[in-house]
């Protein structure tokens, strides 16, 4: 486990038991929705604007949206003879840490028991075996997020 003690300090370790284990994933749910939704309502327009200037998984790409699809027209007509899937901008929680061997502080966590998609790889195979009907071969490319990265917060990432 990291070193986060300052976590059972500030909410006491019978607390900080029941959120991580002891609640229901529904209850947690609601207890991290309502945080939240008392976070967001203290937030201004200038709060949110100023975070999208500092916060680089709030940033656009640095690349023009135009030669992105290009790029991915490109590859996608490369790969003619794949099924193309889009896959969503979330997977289940755990994806990536408990299917694939990333750790899950890498994984931007989000509500709902779901995380943002750092890595296509798992969520690609994972629709892929909803067609066990038959045999296919999958491409896909995805704009991916992963937390503590030395040079930002975005990759994208192809994958068959």
């Amino acid at each position: 486990m990291s070193n986060r003690g300052w976590i059972v300090e500030h909410v006491g370790s019978s607390a900080f038991d029941t959120l991580a284990t002891g609640l229901a994933g529904s209850q947690l749910h609601s207890v991290v929705l309502e945080v939240m939704q008392r976070r967001a309502r203290t937030r201004s327009r200038t709060d949110v604007l100023a975070q999208c200037r500092r916060d680089a998984y709030c940033c656009p790409a640095p690349i023009d949206l135009r030669a992105s699809l290009a790029v991915d027209n490109h590859l996608l007509t490369a790969a003619a003879d794949f099924e193309a899937i889009e896959l969503s901008p979330v997977a289940p929680l755990g994806t990536c840490s408990a299917v694939a061997i990333t750790d899950q502080n890498r994984v931007l966590s989000a509500l709902r028991m779901t995380e943002v998609v750092s890595d296509p790889t798992s969520p690609t195979a994972r629709g892929s075996n909803r067609r066990r009907d038959r045999v296919t071969a999958s491409a896909t490319q995805r704009r991916v997020g992963r937390a503590r990265s030395s040079r930002g917060v975005r990759t994208r990432c192809g994958c068959s």
